[in-house]
């Protein structure tokens, strides 16, 4: 998760960066399956062949192909004018955007810890 708060256009949409290997794409439909579950307001945008210029990148370049990136929309059609800077601040995020993606995360981190057998308090 990487730059998650920022929707100036309030279209909900979001990027996951993928590679074309079964475990990245199945990282992705968990995710949409997990917003369709929960009827969570996200537009999910697939990415593939993801970005390298994302910090998911370093983790495929040495061998972890099943990262993927989700993040703004940084390098589409809603950049935040902010991106890595000291103005990055809460003041620009959209809350009830910020609010979708969090639920989607828990629910994402939940379903993985099931999966491996991990239990979550």
């Amino acid at each position: 998760m990487d730059m998650i708060g920022y929707d100036s256009n309030n279209d909900r949409k979001f990027d996951i960066h993928v590679n074309n290997e079964p475990s990245s794409l199945s990282l992705a439909d968990s995710i949409t399956n997990l917003i369709s579950r929960y009827n969570l307001n996200l537009v999910p945008q697939i990415i593939n062949p993801g970005s390298d210029r994302g910090d998911h990148y370093s983790f495929w370049r040495q061998g972890y192909l099943n990262a993927i990136g989700v993040g703004e929309r940084i390098f589409t059609d809603d950049p935040n004018p902010a991106y890595h800077t000291e103005n990055d601040r809460i003041d620009i995020f959209n809350i009830p955007y910020f609010a979708e993606i969090s639920k989607m995360t828990v629910g994402l981190s939940a379903t993985i810890a099931k999966s491996t057998g991990y239990v979550c308090f």
